[in-house]
């Protein structure tokens, strides 16, 4: 009865077998069950179910007492029960095979994982940006710890302990100077340098080269001998002595390495002169880096649009203002239109901004209101059809400009004259803004004629007083009559109260 079971275990064995196996060779499966050493690595390399890993493993699971005992030989019964269990273990381990694996990972695997991605993701937003390679450029010249952009972690640079030389250098460095040793002081003055071409130029100043005083001959074969071409020697300078060290004192007190060490004195011996040259690395021009050429195009293109500059403000501002219609949008969009017209490739919104703001624009109206004459000056001298007339305009403009800061210094004179005399007054007087009246946000006003009122403000410079005329347009209008009235009105009424 045990026969028949394992051959009915056996035939369901055979049958997974050949449906696991896919390049259509039929593995034979009996043959492998009957061997008592390896049958279990065997089978699990058939079905795909990972066998013991230890020899402990393969002995207690796939083999029988004889292998332990040479002399021990089982029943038929026993011999056809143990094979029944080891089979049933074989299709446990190929049902467990066939089910879908949705174990859950461990703790300490799922952190693995998250620091993994998190310097993935690092290296890809954050860890090139400009910022990030500054800070590691900043700490690498200061021989401080930084992570690199591979998250890899350079330790900070320490002046390593020195052992016993020929030269006594230790006798020589380890003398306290101001509550520290020479070796601390040196360390510290060369790191605090900065700069990679600095530390270059310290080493290269430090070290002499010259040819070796002798030589020895280590092989008769010519090929083979190698010959120092240059002997270095190494120097502190201490309280404006130079003390020779040997070169192990040398790199360790800095704390560097054999490599810059050994590119500086190459960049000092690559000169006649033995002047070293700063480090190239990172001055090349970007290959995507626009063209003198195709700024100028578009510094030409915004120029093209009028602009204007207030006339009141424009000793305390250079900005100039281009019309409220106008926008960024629209500018580049003409532009785009214009470049594309010659066959060129115009450049990007963010470029196109950037010179826009480098020539102080803005689309904002001034604060105070531009001159009309200014204005009108300008105008022609932008359509003016020959150089004559152009230099006509120029210099009407300029006579222009030279009377109203004529005009303001005068004023400023005045006012310091009759704040120093108690016997003068000096009033300043301007036409404010007209008025709508009533003032209404409705949009049916929009469309309704308003009545103006207008407000004439008189500013007494030394007492601060301010007093204000105000009338409609059905009153009078904005003319000399109407200005004049008002300061004959205020000047009256300043010497009634003066008299009094």
């Amino acid at each position: 009865m045990a026969s028949d079971r394992t051959r009915k275990i056996m035939s369901l064995v055979e049958t997974k077998g050949k449906e696991r196996n896919e390049d259509g060779q039929q593995a034979d499966l009996r043959k492998n069950l009957c061997q008592p050493s390896n049958s279990m690595q065997d089978f699990s390399s058939i079905l795909g179910v990972p066998g013991p890993s230890k020899p402990t493993d393969v002995l207690s699971e796939c083999s029988d007492d004889s292998v332990a005992d040479k002399s021990y030989s089982p029943d038929a019964s026993e011999s056809s029960d143990d094979n029944d269990v080891h089979v049933f273990k074989t299709v446990s381990a190929l049902k467990i095979s066939k089910r879908p694996r949705n174990k859950k990972p461990c703790a300490a695997a799922q952190k693995d994982v998250a620091v993994e991605n998190s310097r993935q993701n690092g290296a890809e937003k954050g860890t090139y940006s400009r910022k990030k390679r500054s800070e590691r450029k900043e700490k690498r010249n200061t021989g401080k710890s930084y992570i690199t952009a591979k998250n890899k972690v350079v330790k900070e640079r320490v002046s390593k302990p020195l052992a016993s030389c020929r030269m006594k250098c230790s006798q020589k460095l380890e003398v306290k100077f101001e509550e520290r040793t020479i070796r601390e002081k040196i360390f510290q003055e060369y790191w605090a340098l900065g700069d990679r071409n600095k530390r270059v130029r310290f080493i290269a100043g430090l070290v002499d080269t010259k040819e070796p005083a002798s030589s020895r001959k280590r092989t008769v074969d010519p090929d083979k001998e190698k010959f120092r071409t240059k002997t270095h020697i190494f120097h502190f300078v201490i309280n404006g002595e130079r003390v020779r060290v040997c070169r192990a004192c040398f790199m360790k007190t800095l704390g560097e390495t054999q490599m810059f060490v050994t590119l500086s004195l190459c960049n000092k011996n690559s000169t006649l002169s033995g002047i070293t040259y700063d480090d190239n690395r990172g001055r090349s021009v970007s290959a995507n880096k626009h063209s003198i050429e195709t700024l100028q195009q578009v510094k030409d293109h915004i120029s093209s649009f009028p602009l204007y500059q207030s006339h009141y403000t424009r000793r305390e501002s250079s900005r100039r203002y281009l019309p409220p219609h106008l926008s960024l949008s629209l500018m580049y969009s003409l532009y785009c239109d214009q470049i594309n017209s010659i066959q060129r490739k115009p450049v990007s919104r963010q470029i196109y901004e950037r010179e826009f703001h480098k020539m102080n624009l803005s689309f904002k109206e001034p604060k105070v209101d531009t001159c009309n004459k200014c204005d009108l000056l300008r105008m022609k001298i932008r359509v003016a059809g020959d150089e004559e007339e152009k230099k006509k305009s120029e210099e009407e403009l300029a006579i222009h400009h030279l009377e109203a800061d004529n005009a303001y210094e005068e004023k400023r004179k005045d006012k310091e004259l009759a704040a120093n005399d108690q016997t003068r007054r000096c009033f300043m007087f301007d036409l404010q803004q007209c008025l709508p009246t009533p003032m209404l946000n409705t949009s049916v006003a929009f469309y309704k004629r308003q009545l103006w009122t207008f407000n004439l403000t008189l500013h007494e410079t030394s007492t601060q007083n301010v007093r204000c005329y105000m009338w409609h347009e059905a009153e009078g209008g904005r003319g000399g009559n109407q200005i004049a009235t008002c300061i004959l009105r205020n000047l009256l009424r300043f010497l009634n109260r003066y008299q009094r």
